[in-house]
């Protein structure tokens, strides 16, 4: 899915250090610069970038996905790295600082030193299966740790009350999530 940069000829490697409403850029050439993470900041980066620079984050979950996504759809090169690799490159260079401006930094030099694989953002039905995959996980991990809490209580005599009943309550609402309806109800009135 990712093409090595190796193949392609690359000018410069940007460091991006990105977060919720901000994003560090590091260039040898100007430094530092720190831009809003939304759509002006995403084109005031894509206006200070040459087609032949390659810019390289960090996977950070959700944050990188926005700009990442927005570089590919205008031509420009990208690269989405794995965080841990990055930490334990800052670790072996002996790198302390751990601010954003150092690591928009570190992520460049990592680039520079180790070459990095081209990104390109998985389809649709990828990115469905993903969430739902996500979403049955997050539905698998509450079921276990409600039905622990509720084992505990009951282990300790109690079978009543407004938190045994509030724990059950969200049990099912967990298992029939699938049935459609907001509190995990099937609709009487739909039968046939």
């Amino acid at each position: 899915m990712s093409k090595d940069t190796e193949t392609v000829e690359v000018r410069e490697y940007l460091g991006v250090d990105i977060s919720k409403l901000t994003f560090h850029v590091y260039s040898s050439e100007w430094g530092v610069r720190v831009l809003p993470n939304n759509e002006e900041g995403h084109a005031e980066l894509l206006s200070m970038m040459d087609e032949e620079d390659c810019c390289v984050m960090e996977a950070t979950g959700a944050y990188h996905y926005r700009l990442a996504e927005f570089l590919f759809v205008h031509d420009r090169m990208v690269s989405v790295t794995n965080a841990l690799a990055i930490k334990r490159y800052g670790q072996m260079k002996f790198k302390r600082n751990k601010n954003d401006k150092a690591d928009a930094e570190l992520i460049w030099s990592y680039a520079q030193d180790q070459g990095v694989d081209l990104w390109e953002p998985r389809s649709d039905y990828l990115e469905q299966c993903r969430s739902i995959q996500t979403v049955v996980s997050l539905y698998l991990k509450q079921n276990t740790q409600l039905k622990n809490k509720l084992e505990f209580l009951e282990s300790k005599g109690e079978k009543t009350g407004s938190v045994v009943r509030s724990l059950k309550l969200q049990l099912r609402r967990i298992n029939n999530s699938n049935t459609g309806e907001p509190d995990g109800r099937v609709d009487q009135g739909k039968r046939s």
